[in-house]
């Protein structure tokens, strides 16, 4: 909230009696009247999500880029390029929101697989 009031401070929120479905709705009669094309119709949040909090840095492991090339072929092009590098993140935590009142923090330990905690 405090990022979208900095970028658009002109805007003020609007308090509404609707329920998020009946604003879900509302948005995409707005969407289909003006042929707005819509590249994902589900509404935003109904979905299970993690988010995960951390440290992230720069790696040279060879074979980081050995791996990447293998999920993504058509990288070789560009993968030896001075700007390409390929980054780590050692997971502290994860915030887990799997429904409606069903919110839980994972400590990174509990959430990554066996051996990837430590970079393995």
């Amino acid at each position: 909230a405090e990022l979208q009031h900095n970028a658009y401070s002109d805007i003020e929120p609007d308090d509404t009696t609707s329920t998020p479905q009946e604003a879900y709705d509302a948005s995409m009669k707005v969407i289909a009247k003006r042929r707005w094309r819509v590249v994902d119709a589900r509404p935003p949040l109904a979905g299970p999500r993690v988010t995960l909090l951390g440290t992230i840095g720069r790696s040279g492991e060879p074979r980081l880029k050995t791996r990447f090339l293998a999920r993504h072929p058509g990288a070789a092009t560009y993968i030896n390029f001075k700007d390409f590098a390929c980054y780590r993140m050692e997971v502290a935590r994860a915030h887990l929101v799997e429904g409606f009142g069903r919110i839980d923090w994972i400590s990174g330990q509990d959430f990554l697989l066996p051996g990837v905690a430590k970079g393995s």
